[in-house]
């Protein structure tokens, strides 16, 4: 309370940049520990750095600090950090600028997530228009924008997702090569899609594909692995595959409770995923 504005600025702003560089560091690695340990101490520092004039600093830690609560499953949170991101942008950049379109997204799908569907795909929609004007169709952030819109659509309404994960693929493919990350996932993104319009076989093609991919990156042992695994499992099982699904599941299950904690949100799905396939093979007992 004692620091002049200037002062203020100048310890909090140099520790805001390091604290991003931090959460971004972390969210590439998929160390959801380490941003578990961080959170606190972010939440502390995004109150205080509200008392600042509007700055680029300030706009992408709270983006950051919004997308980290989001994957930890707090949608609600993240939302008014990200809205914050968002005015604190449009003050810095203008209303038409890059930066604008970058929360715009992440402000959708968030609303998607805290089951605003319809806010969600507005946003998403206005992002991606925004990113082909200012960045070019090609542009790696038309692939997430195009990434968030399939999430929001492939629920209700399937067949409606599948040009956009396969639009995300192609961006991943021409702009990152056949064996990065962006690729492996927009493969597994497109098998979700397929796999929910019924076409099984295409489904389990690029699931495989990004299941080889993903363990040629990471090894076995990390979450996104336990993702793709289950999801292959998920697929064995509406195809007939019951022990083939239950080993899969029961593998990601694993790797996400030594990664992640019991008590994730991404755990408790899985244990969901193993009761629904046990429960189709007549294990109640265990399902229970």
């Amino acid at each position: 309370e004692l620091c002049t504005e200037d002062e203020l600025t100048g310890y909090l702003l140099p520790l805001t940049t390091t604290l991003t560089r931090w959460l971004e560091a972390d969210m590439r690695r998929q160390d959801w520990h380490l941003v578990r340990d961080e959170l606190p101490h972010c939440r502390v520092l995004a109150r205080r750095i509200g008392r600042l004039p509007a700055s680029e600093e300030q706009h992408r830690f709270w983006l950051r600090l919004g997308e980290c609560l989001r994957e930890e499953g707090e949608p609600r949170e993240a939302e008014r950090w990200l809205r914050r991101a968002l005015a604190t942008a449009e003050q810095v950049a203008g209303p038409d600028g890059e930066a604008v379109a970058d929360c715009t997204a992440e402000l959708g799908i968030t609303l998607h997530r805290a089951r605003d569907s319809a806010a969600g795909i507005e946003l998403c929609r206005e992002a991606l228009a925004a990113h082909r004007r200012l960045r070019g169709s090609r542009h790696l952030s038309v692939r997430v924008d195009a990434t968030y819109l399939g999430e929001i659509l492939v629920l209700k309404d399937p067949a409606s997702a599948v040009p956009h994960f396969e639009e995300a693929l192609q961006v991943a493919r021409t702009r990152t090569g056949e064996e990065s990350p962006e690729t492996a996932e927009s493969w597994n993104n497109l098998g979700y899609a397929l796999r929910m319009s019924k076409r099984f076989d295409e489904a389990r093609q690029c699931y495989n594909r990004a299941l080889e991919l993903g363990e040629k990156l990471h090894g076995r042992v990390h979450p996104t692995i336990a993702t793709r695994l289950s999801n292959l499992g998920m697929l064995l099982r509406e195809q007939g595959d019951l022990a083939e699904a239950e080993a899969h599941v029961r593998e990601a299950l694993g790797i996400e409770e030594s990664l992640l904690g019991r008590r994730h949100p991404k755990v408790a799905t899985r244990f969901v995923n193993l009761a629904q396939i046990l429960l189709a093979q007549g294990d109640t007992q265990e399902a229970e």
